[in-house]
């Protein structure tokens, strides 16, 4: 098998979770008001220089209220897990608009998939209105140490004929 060949039939294992919605209205940039997210996964330290192209673009969110960053390190006693949950599981995190999705959004989207480790609620500060200029309290964020269940695996590699990829490519695409 050819690296193009299977790089086809990963992109092909692609098109059941693309919907086919109508196009979103077009909007001015300024009545956006979104944010940017910028992510760095990687095993050894690096140096915050690797983030600032990503920033520069972020710094006006077409708002006012400008952009900013949240970094943290991934320390196992400060997670409440095991060193081997953190090198073996996938790190999900999904911030909850409405903290009554919640039981919802894991029974429909995340144990039909994933077999779950650990969940973890990241801690907020008690009023979050005793941080100047935060005026909508942030949303309720989840994290979840989870592995792909063995059997969506062996369907989902069965069903796009990936089985000569190795596993942890095809769980990277599940994910």
């Amino acid at each position: 098998m050819t690296d193009r060949y299977q790089i086809q039939k990963l992109l092909s294992s692609r098109k059941d979770s693309i919907k086919k919605e109508p196009p979103l209205p077009r909007r001015k940039v300024e009545a956006e008001g979104g944010c940017g997210v910028i992510g760095i996964a990687c095993s050894k330290q690096i140096a915050g220089r690797h983030l600032l192209q990503s920033l520069k673009q972020m710094r006006n969110r077409g708002n006012n209220k400008g952009g900013g960053i949240a970094a943290v390190g991934l320390i196992p006693d400060e997670l409440g897990i095991t060193r081997d949950i953190l090198e073996k599981d996938y790190l999900l995190v999904i911030a909850y608009l409405d903290p009554s999705s919640r039981v919802e959004v894991e029974r429909e989207c995340i144990e039909p998939t994933f077999e779950v480790d650990h969940v973890r609620v990241a801690p907020t500060v008690e009023d979050y209105k005793s941080i100047p200029g935060l005026e909508i309290k942030p949303p309720e964020v989840s994290q979840y140490f989870v592995r792909v269940r063995s059997d969506v695996f062996e369907a989902f590699k069965e069903r796009n004929g990936l089985e000569n990829l190795p596993r942890l490519s095809i769980e990277d695409e599940i994910v």
